[in-house]
């Protein structure tokens, strides 16, 4: 019984890595791509401008959903599905306040409240600097 614990307190711990590597990626991705977003949570949730208007993106399971429809997978099928609105840097107004993030190149990352030691260390692995952690 000790060993299946243990499988699955090592798999809870994959998961996690895997999906602070995802938030890691999509939002370079995205930014590579020139969308303007909106973060929430520290990172989690990016609400992103595209062509077909908001979609609420989850970097870390790639999750993604454009306003009023189902949720999809996926951050290939997403990128192939929208194109950032307009040229980079001449956005039309969104119905949102949106923020163009730093481009990802700093390898600077905010701390943010929720953050564990875990993710801290995550970051730290893939060269990000996260700052004002404890």
């Amino acid at each position: 019984m000790g060993d299946m614990v243990d499988m699955y307190r090592d798999l809870k711990e994959i998961d996690k890595e895997r999906r602070a590597e995802n938030r890691v990626t999509g939002y370079k991705a995205l930014v590579d791509a020139g969308f303007v977003f909106e973060v929430k949570n520290g990172g989690t949730h990016l609400i992103v401008q595209t062509d077909k208007g908001r979609v609420d993106y989850w970097p870390g399971t790639e999750k993604w959903m454009p306003k009023g429809e189902r949720t999809r997978r996926g951050l290939d099928a997403f990128l192939e599905q929208f194109k950032p609105v307009g040229e980079p840097g001449a956005h039309a107004a969104p119905p949102l306040p949106v923020a163009q993030l730093a481009p990802v190149d700093d390898k600077i990352i905010q701390y943010a409240p929720h953050m564990s030691p875990f993710t801290v260390g995550v970051y730290a692995r893939a060269g990000y600097t996260v700052q004002g952690a404890p």
